[in-house]
């Protein structure tokens, strides 16, 4: 009978004091203001600050742009043709990115963009992906002929241990 009050007094607590310690956390923050002396100095924040794998994608003097997505996301799909008109209205002021995670869906299906990046078709394939996610391998595979992917080399593809670890 003892423990019953107690768990719901640390369960009120638990209630109030969250959201007021939400605040005390602050993300690391990169200085863009002009008391950063040099490119150097910029650049040594981003060494600290920046994740490697995001690190990796970033291309100076553009907005860079990482998405990080599945085509299974009800969100992404809502996002999808609002990024397709930025993308296209700033054209080569923009360096974006893609990689896809397997929520909602399959593993192929991150593996099948991969290899139809590797072909020079990921932003059409993606395209389809998001507009009519696949429900099986088959409509992946639809997906790759609607792309004019060559059926066997990307089945094979989606299959190799390269494409399953990207």
């Amino acid at each position: 009978r003892i423990l019953h009050p107690l768990l719901w007094l640390a369960f009120y607590i638990g209630i109030v004091s969250g959201p007021l310690s939400w605040g005390a956390y602050h993300p690391p923050v990169i200085d863009t203001s002009a008391a950063t002396a040099s490119a150097a100095e910029f650049q040594a924040q981003i060494d600290e600050k920046v994740p490697e794998f995001i690190r990796s994608k970033y291309v100076p003097g553009k907005v860079n742009v990482h998405e990080i997505s599945s085509f299974g996301c009800p969100y992404c799909r809502k996002l999808h043709p609002q990024l397709t008109k930025l993308l296209a209205a700033y054209g080569d002021k923009i360096n974006f990115v893609r990689t896809t995670l397997p929520i909602h869906m399959s593993v192929d299906a991150c593996a099948a963009y991969y290899c139809a990046q590797k072909e020079g078709k990921g932003d059409q394939f993606a395209e389809c992906m998001f507009e009519e996610p696949p429900q099986s391998a088959e409509g992946i595979v639809k997906h790759a002929q609607h792309c004019e992917l060559p059926e066997k080399e990307f089945v094979a593809c989606i299959q190799s241990e390269e494409a399953q670890k990207a």
